[in-house]
């Protein structure tokens, strides 16, 4: 294992030698493929992984992080579809969704397969995390207790209770993903007029598939990163971008090639965390648009096994402070989804 891992020395955002805390990343399916193409045990794997915190702008990072060609293999090969990307114009959020994963899972439950078990109870629980319905608490904690239980016999008797539930996935989330007008709003309250508009990472989930803006230019930019899904993100022979573009009228441009202006926004959804040179990442981020909008998940903790760092409120505000950009962190409507946004920009 130790030829596949290299030591991280200094924070990958500051170049701080110092760090103030560690704690050991929680097992997922990334650990499990991740021991899996090591030959090694899981739990050794997550000891070697150790997450750290950076004394000096507090950013979390792995004290050692991954060879490329292990985590190219692990984002073509062993995890190659971005189902968060996917699920966000899917049917699983649906009746028929939710009845269809519970067979599913009553199938790998039968079979005692752990590895499909696994699979099919994070689906559920997904699933249940995106009901809005305020008059569902009761419902869903009984439905999270059978899935937790491997109980498939009450959650197909609970199924009728569940109709009329799916009309509205919870914002911010799995199957709603980052494409609220409300994001878009706040954004025009900030910036002003937008004329073009840009995203990298997934191209499924933000708001580059929405129509109504269409005096806007809409740019996906291609950037190679080994620690993220890339050729391999297909459904039904369909790659991610393509679906995209299929979708809306989206430009598709590479992260290296020559543009005339710079973008008015650029969007980084949930992508940051996963690069192994942040730093650079926001330089050539700021030689490509005025203003940045980040989102990210479980600020301020330590990162799981397939992030290389995460982030808090000090990180950001050390990046905003580096660039030269003001912090813009006020968009609440987000909050309760575990996600947070920050637009930096000169404005």
């Amino acid at each position: 294992m130790s030829t596949a891992l290299r030591v991280t020395d200094h924070c990958p955002l500051c170049q701080c030698a110092e760090y103030n805390d560690e704690s050991q990343p929680l097992a997922n399916l990334y650990s499990e493929q991740l021991a899996a193409l090591l030959s090694c045990a899981e739990l050794d794997l997550l000891t070697a992984l150790v997450n750290r915190r950076c004394y000096n702008c507090g950013l979390w990072y792995k004290a050692q992080w991954f060879r490329a060609e292990l985590l190219v293999n692990l984002f073509r090969a062993r995890v190659p579809v971005h189902p968060k990307g996917w699920d966000a114009h899917s049917d699983r959020f649906s009746e028929a969704g939710w009845a269809r994963e519970i067979e599913d899972y009553a199938h790998a439950v039968d079979a005692r397969d752990s590895g499909q078990i696994a699979r099919f109870h994070r689906g559920l629980n997904s699933i249940l995390d995106s009901i809005v319905d305020a008059d569902a608490g009761q419902l869903t904690q009984s439905a999270r207790m059978a899935v937790n239980n491997h109980d498939v016999s009450t959650l197909r008797k609970l199924l009728p209770e569940f109709d009329g539930r799916f009309v509205q996935a919870f914002p911010f989330r799995r199957f709603s993903g980052f494409s609220a007008k409300s994001l878009w709003n706040w954004l025009l309250a900030k910036l002003g007029p937008i004329s073009n508009y840009a995203e990298i990472g997934c191209p499924l989930w933000g708001q580059l598939a929405n129509k109504s803006e269409v005096s806007v230019r809409r740019w996906y930019f291609d950037r190679a990163e080994p620690n993220y899904w890339g050729s391999g993100c297909q459904k039904d022979q369909v790659h991610c971008v393509q679906s995209l573009c299929a979708r809306a009228a989206v430009n598709r441009i590479n992260w290296d090639d020559h543009i005339s202006r710079k973008m008015d926004v650029l969007g980084a959804f949930q992508y940051l965390d996963h690069l192994q040179f942040p730093a650079r990442f926001v330089d050539e981020a700021f030689a490509r648009a005025k203003s940045l909008l980040l989102i990210l998940d479980s600020v301020d903790q330590p990162p799981a096994v397939q992030h290389f760092t995460g982030w808090s409120e000090s990180a950001i505000a050390w990046v905003g402070k580096a660039h030269g950009k003001r912090i813009v962190a006020d968009f609440d409507a987000i909050l309760a989804s575990g996600n947070r946004a920050w637009l930096l920009s000169s404005d």
